[in-house]
């Protein structure tokens, strides 16, 4: 049945008490003896299905040991920054995050994320991504990510979007958006290759890196080609 983390009779430290778990049908073997675990499993819930193998010591810990890689076909509801089980940086409290399908490879080594091949669909466009993000169960991520963008994002209230630039004009709202091109996430830092947006008012191009990407103070060191309209 479904069920609260905080409802668990024993909880990873690194699982958010608030986090909600889906009704699981699984078929394999889970074998947990003291604090470690071994999985080789098909788990299937009303998001979709994940095939887990794996081994992990003091997996009961804040640090956690071993490795377990999954393969994904998920579909994933519309939810609200509030409502994710771990907090991202930079994102409002009320931002809505659309209903989206995770296809390809993850894997969890300690508390890092690994993905590979990871392919993310939405209402928005694709999103290809690969990389790691360490110490991704911690309130503080640490981002080793590349991805190949293919988005087209509707007309949004900059009000809605407290991570942009502070003083533009109150009620200002920016434009429909066509995002192509590769983005990466090194730390803090945000690197573009090949990255091109187009809107109503034209085109701009961009190649370099955005130090402090995610802070209100973010330290662009960018080379554009604008086409403006």
């Amino acid at each position: 049945p479904e069920i609260k983390a905080s409802d668990l009779p024993v909880r990873p430290a690194q699982v958010p008490a608030g986090l909600v778990l889906p009704a699981v049908k699984g078929k394999g073997t889970l074998n947990a003896a003291g604090e470690d675990l071994s999985v080789d499993a098909a788990l299937e819930s009303r998001f979709g299905k994940v095939q887990a193998k794996g081994d992990v010591k003091d997996y009961l810990s804040a640090k956690p040991q071993g490795s377990v890689e999954a393969q994904l076909d998920l579909s994933l509801p519309e939810t609200k920054a509030s409502d994710l089980p771990v907090p991202v940086a930079g994102l409002p409290p009320n931002f809505v995050i659309p209903a989206v399908k995770v296809r390809g490879r993850a894997g969890l080594r300690g508390a890092d994320l690994f993905l590979d091949g990871l392919k993310v669909d939405s209402k928005w466009g694709g999103v290809e991504i690969a990389g790691s993000v360490g110490k991704a169960l911690s309130g503080k991520p640490e981002p080793q990510v590349w991805a190949k963008l293919a988005l087209d994002l509707p007309e949004t209230p900059a009000a809605a979007l407290p991570m942009l630039p502070k003083g533009l004009p109150a009620g200002f709202v920016i434009p429909p958006l066509k995002i192509r091109g590769k983005a990466g996430l090194r730390g803090t830092r945000a690197e573009l290759d090949g990255f091109k947006v187009e809107s109503p008012w034209g085109s701009v191009e961009a190649t370099g890196s955005v130090a402090q990407a995610l802070s209100p103070k973010p330290e662009p060191h960018l080379t554009a080609r604008l086409n403006l309209k």
